[in-house]
């Protein structure tokens, strides 16, 4: 009424009614922009603050500040006990008690709450110290937090590895208030018939760096496309795993009862003969460094993974002993950054040494070839062989180079053109003439070549190669032609 009345003062000379204008903003729009408008003042406050406390902290690192008190409040759910390891780790003893110091340790204490993975925010309160007895120099530091949910769940499919799957996964968090997580998985697929798994992890120590692991499993696969049986795997695993200035380290102790069975009519006498029960009892260590800078289509940094495992019945029991090494250099090279091309340099080598007379079991050796693995081969593919079935080897070369670069016009796609060679070698041991066969497997390797189209995804690498093998050996199952690679770790 009083707009109706104001455009009437404004037009006593007009006698026309003043139209609605279409362009007049509604209840929503004005919303909205009055949304932005908050947010950006709110930023612009956010800034102010941040480029104001920035300057105070450059004109007075070395003012003296002490933290009087830590308080961590939204964890209902976490030990207390656990929370004061957190906090006061007996390492940290950084603080020179000056502003930035105390801010540093401030921020190292918030990285590690949050590496545990049980909260989803975290913010901090600073406040001059509330307790009389503190000098004027001290803080309380309040961490607020809110904790994630404790039970999750998911369920998916999963197709990489030369195999499809359906997979489901239930999973308590932070279950007995020190950071501990309880899984239970469970898994069926087109070769991993069945797969199930209960798996408990805690912190060691308070440490998020450091955790053990405790697994109870049972495992079903179908070997007959390559060797003719069929595996059950059942037992259980503990592991302690560990962040070292040098690298990460992965030591445990396996214990795995397994059953090579339903043997097709037409396998190998091999395959026949490996038929039956054995239990390995064993000890394995892997070290891994990895500074890549995305794991997928690396293009700096490198990757260099050992491992290591020893099974003795004279000392672990079982009946299983031997000797297992495996070593792995990978190195991405940024040949231009303007045109994004990436070279990448990828070796592994192994050996499998038996202790005893009796040789190794099938289910021990090394495996090679694949669209994830060595491109060119049927998955499993290289290597010995009896009849129609892959017997594995003792002892293995392989390497990989590949040309990664932008298509043209199309720089800013995550599709990508790759050429590559792989060459590799898989062989059975022979103790009596070993340097006849680190000749053959140094200088007589099989070798392919191919070009296709890689593309990355955020959780997986697809390609699609067409490939050439030029030289292979007779036990090889090369394959010409186009593959399909689908997965995360790739040669």
């Amino acid at each position: 009424m009083e707009n109706q009345v104001k455009n009437q003062d404004m037009g006593e000379n007009n006698e026309k009614e003043p139209s609605i204008s279409s362009n007049t903003p509604s209840l929503e729009n004005i919303r909205v922009e009055h949304e932005i408008a908050v947010k950006a003042k709110e930023k612009a406050e956010h800034d102010r603050i941040v480029i104001r406390l920035n300057d105070i902290i450059r004109r007075n690192p070395t003012l003296p500040v002490n933290i009087s008190s830590i308080r961590v409040i939204g964890a209902p759910n976490v030990r207390q006990s656990f929370l004061k390891k957190v906090l006061f780790p007996p390492d940290d003893k950084d603080n020179e008690g000056t502003l930035v110091s105390t801010l540093s340790s401030i921020q190292r204490r918030a990285s590690r709450l949050e590496k545990f993975g049980i909260f989803e925010k975290i913010s901090i309160t600073v406040d001059q110290a509330s307790s009389p007895l503190s000098a004027k120099d001290d803080i309380d530091v309040i961490f607020h937090v809110k904790e994630r949910s404790r039970l999750w769940a998911r369920t998916g499919t999963d197709v990489g590895n030369g195999e499809g799957s359906a997979y489901g996964s239930l999973n308590i968090r932070n279950a007995l208030g020190g950071a501990e997580s309880i899984q239970a998985n469970v898994t069926f697929g087109t070769h991993t018939r069945s797969a199930f798994e209960t798996k408990l992890t805690t912190p060691i120590n308070a440490n998020p760096d450091s955790h053990f692991e405790l697994s109870a499993f049972s495992i079903s696969r179908d070997n007959r496309f390559y060797a003719s049986h069929e595996e059950v795997l059942k037992g259980c695993i503990g592991r302690f795993i560990w962040l070292s200035r040098l690298g990460l380290h992965d030591i445990s102790y396996n214990g795995i009862w397994r059953q090579i069975g339903n043997i097709s009519s037409t396998a190998s006498p091999t395959i026949r003969l490996s038929s039956g029960n054995s239990f390995k009892s064993s000890i394995a260590h892997t070290f891994t460094i990895d500074t890549r800078d995305n794991i997928l289509l690396p293009s700096s940094g490198f990757l260099f993974r050992t491992f290591h495992e020893i099974s003795d019945p004279r000392i672990l029991g079982g009946d299983v002993s031997f000797i297992k090494a495996e070593t792995e250099f990978s190195k991405p090279i940024l040949l231009s950054s303007l045109q994004q091309i990436i070279l990448n340099k990828t070796i592994k080598a192994g050996i499998l040494w038996g202790l005893d007379k009796k040789g190794t079991k099938i289910n021990d050796r090394f495996y090679l070839g694949g669209a994830t693995n060595v491109r060119g081969f049927y998955y499993n593919g290289l290597g010995p062989r009896d009849g129609n079935d892959t017997i594995g080897g003792d002892i293995y070369l392989a390497s990989n180079i590949s040309l990664i670069t932008p298509i043209p016009s199309l720089k800013h796609w995550p599709l990508k053109f790759q050429a590559f060679m792989n060459t590799s070698s898989l062989l059975l041991l022979n103790k009596e003439y070993l340097k006849e066969s680190i000749y053959e497997l140094v200088c007589k390797p099989s070798i392919a070549v191919g070009v296709g189209l890689v593309y990355c995804h955020a959780i997986a690498r697809i390609e699609l190669n067409f490939c050439l093998p030029i030289a292979t050996r007779i036990s090889d199952r090369a394959r010409k032609g186009i593959q399909l690679g689908l997965g995360v770790q790739f040669m």
